[in-house]
């Protein structure tokens, strides 16, 4: 298990040069073209626009601070809110729209062969559980407030920060529980791939 902070993230021009990702983790694993087999992020949308297209992927967006923003594209037409997650094809890449000032968001990209992969939001009001499936990875990324993870391994992880349970870490169940008192909640994105 590893424990990533925010200075250990990589800053990464988007694709279609209209801001930047913090790049929190990525699979050792390439692609034939070169790029990871899947891809952590968090990013800041300050205005409308297109998302680079990342025809290689499927995407996961989480919003993890903001109202939200409208995401369309050919055949795709999704509103994602605070503290909820949209999938969406990589390419092309769709129209966000903000519906009411800047986000920040989470994604997860991953090639399609990457079986069992998603993202979703976890907003911890009691304690949840988790599962971690043999031979792959759980990253719970902090996105507001604090938790702490128990089970066959125990860490604690402050705002902003990842925690990632690579494939050799052990499979099976785990508690995650809020640690700190914001009155506004703690909102973590846990991503499976």
């Amino acid at each position: 298990m590893r424990l990533l902070r925010p200075a250990d993230y990589r800053r990464v021009p988007w694709r279609n040069g209209r801001g930047e990702t913090l790049e929190i983790a990525q699979a050792e694993a390439r692609l034939a073209t070169g790029a990871p087999v899947w891809r952590l992020s968090r990013a800041a949308v300050t205005e409308d626009g297109p998302f680079s297209a990342f025809p290689e992927y499927v995407r996961w967006l989480t919003v993890a601070q903001g109202a939200g923003m409208r995401l369309t594209g050919p055949g795709f037409d999704a509103t994602v809110r605070l503290g909820e997650t949209v999938r969406f094809p990589g390419a092309p890449g769709p129209h966000g729209a903000l519906l009411d000032g800047p986000v920040q968001d989470v994604n997860l990209m991953a090639a399609p062969e990457v079986t069992g992969a998603g993202a979703e939001p976890l907003t911890l009001a009691a304690p949840a559980r988790l599962r971690k499936r043999a031979g792959g990875a759980l990253l719970i990324h902090a996105a507001r407030g604090a938790a702490r993870l128990t089970g066959s391994s125990a860490a604690t992880l402050g705002e902003g920060e990842t925690l990632w349970l690579e494939a050799a870490d052990p499979a099976g169940a785990y508690r995650l529980t809020r640690d700190g008192d914001r009155p506004d909640g703690a909102l973590m994105v846990v991503a499976r791939v």
